[in-house]
């Protein structure tokens, strides 16, 4: 399989999962977008970072606060101000 008929036939399965009815059209124009980002993505790799790790010296810098633990509040309290509450517990709409 091409990269070409690969990127299509990811854009016709993005289109069938998010029920947004691409045309086949729409799909050969998805092709050259996938193209693009992928092309990207080739540069971002491409980059040379070696062992460097500059995230850390970054955070070291960073002014951070002190973690510090507080009792948590209980069930009655964390319920007064919910919309819908059943047998102690949140109640919130199915997730299907």
């Amino acid at each position: 399989m091409s990269l070409s008929s690969q990127f299509k036939m990811d854009a016709q399965s993005v289109s069938m999962l998010s029920r947004i009815g691409l045309t086949e059209e729409e799909c050969l124009e998805m092709n050259g977008k996938f193209n693009t980002i992928l092309e990207s993505f080739k540069v971002v790799a491409g980059v040379d970072v070696g062992h460097d790790d500059q995230t850390l010296e970054s955070q070291s810098a960073m002014d951070l606060r002190e973690d510090v633990s507080i009792p948590a509040f209980g069930q009655k309290i964390a319920l007064e101000n919910a919309p819908h509450q059943a047998l102690g517990h949140f109640r919130v709409p199915a997730v299907l």
